[in-house]
């Protein structure tokens, strides 16, 4: 008899092969800080440092070293937030398992299980490693593995993977593979190396390429001007390093993080947990959705759709007889289909010698007492419970969607009945709302192409009907659906679909789904899924239904148009600075500002790009693009504008009232404040900004702006001091100018509609 492992030997597998459970990479505060200090954002401003200590100014390296801390900190600390918030909810729990150790049966933690271990399983249990049986006979559901959602009969020498559900029966069985050596193991390694492409890195590797092109051609034009003027090269350095911290957006990827975490709180609220923060901004994007069917757009729970009587019985008695082959201890989803008909005749049949379902026989049997008669009554598949070769051909009066079973009563057929897995209640809706939206719905199906035809059919889905292997040879937007789809096709599906310049998103609820939700722009868990699809999928629904998508799509577009304000902001204001601040040093040979001023105005400017994510927006709901033309005309519009103006201000006070340098400054520091929060309220809609009221964190913070620089330059503090009617009138002025401005706005947002 098998007296199971002993447990010195147990102890010792245990410490070679390591615990029986899946790690998944855990990152700490300080890797986070590190890995946004050293990115190309951190670099460019780490240079201008580096300049900035060279040059001997140790407090503008202070506030660039404060500055770099806050990024990163920031940014750090919304990450780790958002794994906290998840935690609870994704954390696989740890379940007992009796196992045979020194000849005993004890219930231990599943994660101290090892090879060779012997263990029981009965009903309700999970499998907890992978394990081949040595005794006894179960039924397994392995919809979250395979996603085949019937259960299936494991018998001796069968082996069960780790995660599957036993539904019934009793069984011992023997430890084959533990961890990461296990089947879901292998699929969390594949899930660690599929990640969806960088979106957000890309647009602000864009940004920063465009505003270091303008950065290369102001140091040619100084240094062309310095060397005219015989002046040394090396009294640049510190206004390079300026124009390095004016340009580069080191706050930006902390503003999305802020942004997308206001976001996140909300969604979590409404029972949405996000685990990956940029999967809220990339929502705003996405133009495809792929919609694995089972569990997902339907309930996973069939119903006896059509029934044929085939004999001259009465229609009671076969439903009678077939509920009286059906399990009612423990029933199957087939079985409970079949019990919930209605059976007004349940108790006149007597069963004898009842025989349950096997997946070795493919079908349940017994004999049969009613009306003083017996009959031999089986129940299963036509091909294997009759010769079905006509049976299949039957036709009922609907097309059939799902699987057939077929009665029979003393080895002939008897009754057909066909199975419908229903769709979810609100599957519909969502599927016409996406449609609406322009979002294109592709659903995902192992099933056969006629049964997916229907279901399509069924939920409105428009386009084409096709298999895995008709995918290359057609338009993806022609494609509704795509059927005869294994498990491990999904994910080259979604870099199939992403390789044509879609951003996709995937829902899925199976550990074979794991690898495409991670691989997906956003990748989204339903409520049922397993542990690793939860934790691999940047949002996980915490209750049923796909209504709450449409939510999570709508805090994207909220975030991408916070986004937008913040971009156009950024690149209006930083090229007015530079621009400013170049041509004011060739024309007169001095700087319109002061560094120390250029530091605050950056900092300050900062601050209220932190509060943006707060903002108030209007959503558009569909697919949103990042238009880079059409982001640098409208900031250039702002460019143009301000920076017309704030050079013909430098000149005439230089030129025409003879203004002291240090009084040039801090107009000038005024000049680029004010117009650099009126901007902002512009650039948030695109219509006239003083009908769309902003949040109350922007109002404060950039009335907080423009109040504490009205204070600086009145008192001195940093700045050479002015009059306070100086401060009025270039307040004043400002504001009149940006009616004008807005007024071209609006106009041109109207043309690029109409083109």
């Amino acid at each position: 008899m098998n007296q199971g492992l002993s447990s010195k030997v147990a102890a010792q597998r245990l410490a070679t092969d390591g615990p029986n459970e899946v790690k998944m990479n855990k990152t700490n505060l300080w890797t986070l800080i590190g890995r946004r200090l050293w990115e190309p954002t951190a670099w460019i401003i780490e240079g201008a440092l580096v300049i900035e200590l060279i040059a001997g100014n140790m407090l503008q390296a202070g506030f660039i070293v404060a500055l770099l801390f806050f990024a990163a900190i920031n940014g750090a600390l919304q990450n780790q937030r958002a794994v906290r918030a998840l935690a609870p909810l994704t954390k696989q729990v740890v379940p007992d398992v009796s196992v045979l150790r020194d000849g005993q049966w004890k219930m231990i933690p599943a994660r101290l299980l090892v090879r060779d271990d012997v263990i029981n399983l009965r009903s309700g249990n999970l499998v907890p490693a992978d394990v081949q049986i040595i005794d006894g006979m179960i039924a397994t559901n392995e919809s979250l593995i395979t996603g085949e959602s019937e259960a299936i009969q494991r018998s001796v020498g069968m082996t069960l993977m780790a995660g599957t559900q036993v539904e019934r029966g009793v069984a011992t069985a023997i430890v084959l593979r533990t961890g990461a050596a296990s089947q879901v193991g292998k699929i969390t390694q594949l899930v660690t190396t599929s990640h969806a492409p960088g979106r957000l890195q890309h647009l602000l590797q864009r940004i920063i390429n465009l505003l270091a092109a303008v950065d290369a051609v102001l140091v040619v034009v100084l240094a062309g001007a310095a060397l005219m003027r015989h002046e040394p090269l090396l009294n640049l350095l510190p206004l390079i390093g300026v124009l390095f911290i004016a340009t580069i957006p080191i706050a930006m990827p902390s503003s999305f993080s802020v942004a997308n975490s206001l976001e996140a709180r909300k969604l979590s609220d409404e029972r949405i947990i996000v685990r990956e923060l940029n999967g809220i901004q990339t929502a705003a994007t996405v133009d495809t959705v792929l919609f694995d069917k089972t569990g997902t757009l339907t309930t996973n729970k069939p119903v006896i759709d059509q029934m044929v009587n085939l004999s001259d019985y009465p229609d009671k008695i076969i439903i009678a007889f077939a509920q009286a082959l059906t399990d009612w201890r423990q029933p199957s989803r087939v079985d409970q289909a079949l019990q919930n008909l209605s059976n007004p005749v349940k108790d006149e049949v007597t069963i004898k010698d009842y025989q349950e379902f096997s997946t070795l026989t493919g079908y349940s049997a017994a004999t049969i007492m009613w009306n003083h008669h017996q009959y031999n009554v089986q129940l299963g598949a036509p091909r294997i419970v009759h010769n079905g070769s006509y049976l299949v051909t039957m036709k009922f009066k609907r097309p059939v969607v799902g699987q057939v079973i077929v009665l029979t009563i003393n080895n002939r057929p008897a009754a057909l009945f066909a199975l419908d897995d229903q769709l979810r209640s609100d599957a519909q809706e969502t599927i016409n709302r996406l449609i609406a939206n322009k979002i294109h719905p592709v659903m995902v199906t192992g099933d056969s192409i006629q049964a997916a035809r229907i279901v399509a059919k069924k939920l409105g889905i428009p386009g084409r009907v096709i298999t895995g292997n008709e995918l290359a040879r057609i338009k993806l937007s022609d494609v509704g659906c795509v059927a005869e789809v294994l498990p491990e096709g999904k994910l080259a599906l979604v870099q199939q679909f992403q390789a044509a310049g879609h951003v996709v998103a995937m829902t899925g609820d199976g550990v074979n789904d794991a690898p495409a939700l991670k691989r997906a722009d956003v990748g989204i868990a339903m409520y049922n899924a397993s542990a690793v699809a939860k934790r691999t999928a940047k949002v996980t629904m915490l209750d049923a239904g796909l209504l709450p998508l449409l939510r999570l799509f709508a805090s994207g577009h909220r975030v991408y148009q916070r986004m937008m304000t913040w971009t156009i902001t950024k690149l209006a204001r930083t090229a007015e600075l530079t621009v400013i601040l170049t041509l004011g040093y060739v024309i007169a040979g001095i700087l319109p500002v002061s560094l120390n001023a250029i530091i605050m105005l950056a900092i300050l400017n900062d601050v209220v790009t932190m509060v943006l994510g707060t903002d108030r927006v209007q959503v558009t709901f569909q697919p949103e693009k990042w238009n880079f033309k059409r982001l640098t005309l409208i900031a250039g519009l702002f460019t143009v504008f301000w920076t017309a103006l704030g050079l013909g201000l430098f000149s005439w006070l230089y030129y025409g009232v003879y203004v002291q340098p240090t009084t040039i400054e801090t107009v000038m520091y005024l000049y680029l404040m004010f117009t650099a929060m009126d901007t902002i309220w512009m650039t948030r809609t695109t219509g006239l900004f003083w009908k769309e009221i902003p949040s109350a964190a922007v109002i404060y913070t950039t009335l907080g702006n423009c109040l504490l620089s009205f204070v600086f330059a009145v008192g001195g503090v940093v700045l050479a001091p002015v009059p306070w009617q100086v401060g009025v009138i270039i307040f004043g002025g400002c504001l009149l100018l940006s009616f004008v401005v807005d007024g071209l706005k609006v106009m041109f947002y109207r043309r690029e509609i109409k083109n």
